[in-house]
């Protein structure tokens, strides 16, 4: 729908190592927008084995800068709020 307005997809639409399904776009005015919704909860030792695992395909493909030590820090921060989303939520269902 976005693309249809306008919009450039930028990162299409992916399962990301984080346990995101996660893409980028940018609309007509140059603003960029990222898409997620989480799909998996993953602990921090299968979010940095995952991480190996794609850095090792992804320098096949190029030779950049290194982003994912900042990830390993966002990634653990959300997969802890959505754990305590989750223990709030059980604890509020009736008995």
């Amino acid at each position: 729908m976005a693309v249809n307005a306008g919009a450039k997809v930028t990162l299409p639409i992916m399962d990301a190592f984080w346990g995101d399904r996660y893409g980028q776009l940018e609309d007509p005015y140059g603003h960029r927008w990222s898409i997620a919704t989480r799909k998996r909860v993953l602990t921090e030792e299968e979010i940095r084995s995952a991480m190996k695992a794609f850095a090792a395909k992804s320098k096949e493909k190029s030779a950049g800068g290194s982003f994912f030590p900042p990830l390993i820090h966002l990634c653990r921060n959300a997969n802890e709020r959505v754990r305590a989303e989750s223990a709030t939520a059980t604890r509020l269902q009736p008995a």
